[in-house]
């Protein structure tokens, strides 16, 4: 194989210890670290031994997780006790590490790992487990339970082992491909060498691809909503200006798209480092809660911003069930059980919901609507709302069913920020009837531009991002009541 270049270069970080002996005593060492220890005499030499390396006890101390700044200076205290499980001063001992790791700066594909994962002991708790944190930002509430045996260490870096080692068989003729480009074009007179930074062109050959030459790697994948974004290029933007606030995504993106168009949908697609999940950041102005009259500024607000994470099913790296679901219980997240940890750590900052809170936050807004509002700060807050829950019903994984029920229940409502927003998810979606017959049961002209315009713009969406979604609408239809009586226009609403 043809030798790539290596374009960033990471610092070797192993464990230094600070002081011989704890502060606090530790207490009688399990008997289970001593038989790791053995494990890990016995299997050096072995072809594939993962590198695990287990500490000399006289070196063991108790330790509290300390955040580190550049990545969590902006949490607030009640994030830092979710992150430490409940509890921001519990100590624990590490006792080893194993399997290094690439970080975020590093070339996606060809690179150098050097950052081993750490193994820890919490001898507060009588359970024999081996809790693996996999990189240093990774807090507590994600560190990997497994079984405290040599074979359970092994199989669990098994797993990362073979992701990436498919990721690496996968990609490696495409980094080929841009290295022999590059080599090419800073070889040539024509050509000015000090403007072309070999990983500058590595990072803007994947950026300013096609869509359609990205691939989905794995099956699993789950849509999520993030909230809003004042401007459809955000993400990237703030990914870009502060990559060590997310270290658990390289800071190479594979794709962005449409960055500097405010009015149509676009997005951007990052990998993450341990899993190589990808994450494709969505933002739909297309679906924007909003009805522009032409004396309006056409500023985008409100932007919905989704994710498509597209993920390996490999249970180990999520760490079971209930590591997940504490978590999305401490910082109010809903990532489904099987989603890797670095996903989750990745994630956190936008508080990611599915179809259950989205639908219970939507039932709780019109459970006691008035038949019409009005141009206050409030109601106009109200409709937002409104508005946006039914964009995220749309969008999310199983979350079809909800939207459907609640966009047969308001689409006659007098607000016109709530039609479009409804008119604007059907022609999304591909329900072209429903979509039709809000059109036609429209009375004000600027609204049906309004709908038509956001179809368009729906138009423009690349495959990863929303299907259209095929279905026997007629029922559905029967069930909704398209009358003119109840629709008006409030104050350019």
């Amino acid at each position: 194989m043809k030798k790539l270049l290596r374009l960033a270069t990471v610092s070797h970080s192993r464990f230094v210890p600070r002081r011989f002996f704890a502060d606090a005593p530790i207490g009688n060492i399990p008997q289970w670290i001593q038989t790791l220890r053995d494990a890990e005499e016995a299997d050096k030499g072995t072809a594939v031994s993962y590198d695990i390396k287990m500490k000399d006890e006289m070196l063991f101390e108790k330790e509290r997780y300390k955040f580190d700044e550049k990545t969590y200076s902006d949490i607030s205290n009640s994030t830092r006790t979710g992150f430490c499980a409940g509890d921001t001063t519990k100590e624990y001992v590490c006792i080893g590490e194993a399997y290094a790791f690439p970080d975020w700066q590093d070339n996606p594909v060809v690179n150098d790992p050097q950052k081993p994962a750490k193994l820890w002991w919490d001898p507060s708790v009588p359970t024999e487990k081996v809790l693996v944190q996999i990189a240093d930002h990774i807090p507590p509430a994600l560190w990997l339970p497994i079984k405290p045996t040599h074979g359970a260490v092994k199989r669990l870096f098994s797993d990362f082992t073979t992701i990436d080692a498919i990721h690496l068989e996968r990609y490696t003729p495409l980094f080929e491909k841009i290295q022999t480009e590059y080599e090419q074009k800073s070889s040539s007179s024509l050509v000015d060498d000090a403007s072309l930074k070999a990983a500058d062109h590595f990072k803007d050959s994947l950026r300013f691809g096609s869509v359609n030459e990205i691939r989905k790697d794995y099956d699993d994948e789950i849509i999520l909503y993030l909230g809003t974004v004042d401007h459809p290029s955000e993400v990237a933007n703030n990914i870009e200006a502060e990559p060590e606030k997310n270290p658990s995504i390289f800071s190479w993106p594979l794709l962005v798209i449409d960055k500097d168009k405010p009015d149509i949908p676009s997005g951007c697609i990052y990998r993450t480092v341990y899993s190589k999940s990808m994450l494709c950041f969505m933002t739909r102005s297309d679906l924007s809660p909003r009805s522009h009259y032409p004396e309006e500024p056409a500023a985008v607000a409100s932007v919905p911003l989704f994710v498509k994470v597209v993920f390996p099913n490999m249970p180990r790296m999520s760490g079971g069930k209930q590591l997940i679901a504490n978590f999305n219980s401490k910082i109010g997240s809903e990532y489904p059980a099987g989603i890797p940890v670095d996903v989750a750590a990745a994630l956190w900052r936008y508080c990611p919901v599915g179809c259950e809170k989205i639908s219970k936050r939507l039932s709780r807004l019109v459970e006691s609507l008035p038949a019409k509002l009005g141009n206050s700060h409030e109601d106009r807050s109200l409709i937002n709302d409104i508005a946006l829950s039914i964009v995220a019903l749309s969008g999310v994984t199983g979350g079809r069913d909800e939207f459907l029920k609640y966009s047969s229940l308001l689409s006659t409502r007098p607000e016109s920020q709530i039609r479009t927003s409804i008119a604007a998810c059907y022609a999304a979606l591909g329900y072209t009837e429903l979509y039709s017959k809000m059109i036609a049961a429209e009375t004000d002209e600027v609204i049906i531009e309004t709908m038509k315009r956001h179809a368009e713009r729906s138009k423009t969406l690349p495959e990863w991002c929303f299907q259209p979604h095929t279905l026997d609408t007629a029922s559905v239809v029967e069930n909704m009541d398209f009358t003119k009586s109840q629709q008006g226009s409030i104050d350019g609403q």
